[in-house]
């Protein structure tokens, strides 16, 4: 995880006068969460992951954006890793809860509960998480699960593909009410591609 900072510029004001001026936005980012629960082990190309471990690391991320006090964090994807659908065969438990779909269908998804639990995670931070989705997602949910689960508002393409889309107004927290204004906003708009 990290977080960015952005100054607003004064036509009049020298970099100088930016030390001691607070950022008018901040930004966490976090990016490659990839729980699953399954044990310690590697990536396909033999990299070391820590499944389990990495609800520790979010819930660590979530605390930092919330004491930094982060205008929004924006979560780039893979929060959930790909052997979510198929734990067994990494040496993971399936969870045999059934939960029924608004069509009434029944289906079992470890998937939906590896994000349930980041999502948990990152509870601790109050302020708003705009989420993209990665491949890893995609192995395990379908995109109108993923637009549910993690609010991402998929528009419908002339070519019936889904396509997430964020447009995001972002306030600048560092002013009072009377000095509050449109120039002090900013909109964060997000096109995720896949």
């Amino acid at each position: 995880s990290s977080s960015l900072t952005a100054h607003q510029s004064n036509s009049n004001s020298t970099s100088d006068d930016n030390t001691n001026t607070p950022p008018a936005y901040t930004f966490g980012l976090l990016t490659d969460i990839q729980h699953a629960p399954i044990p310690d082990g590697h990536s396909f190309t033999g990299n070391a992951r820590y499944y389990r471990h990495a609800m520790e690391a979010a819930a660590y991320a979530a605390q930092h954006f919330q004491e930094e006090r982060v205008n929004c964090v924006v979560n780039l994807g893979d929060i959930i890793d790909g052997k979510c659908a198929d734990v067994q065969r990494w040496g993971g438990e399936v969870d045999t809860k059934e939960e029924t779909q608004s069509n009434g269908d029944k289906i079992i998804s470890v998937g939906h509960d590896a994000i349930d639990n980041v999502l948990q995670a990152l509870s601790v931070y109050s302020g708003k998480i705009l989420h993209t989705y990665g491949n890893h997602e995609l192995y395990n949910l379908s995109r109108d699960r993923l637009a549910e689960k993690l609010n991402i508002p998929f528009t419908l393409e002339d070519t019936g593909d889904l396509v997430g889309y964020y447009t995001h107004l972002i306030e600048n927290c560092n002013q009072n009410e009377e000095e509050h204004s449109s120039s002090s906003s900013m909109k964060l708009r997000a096109l995720v591609l896949d």
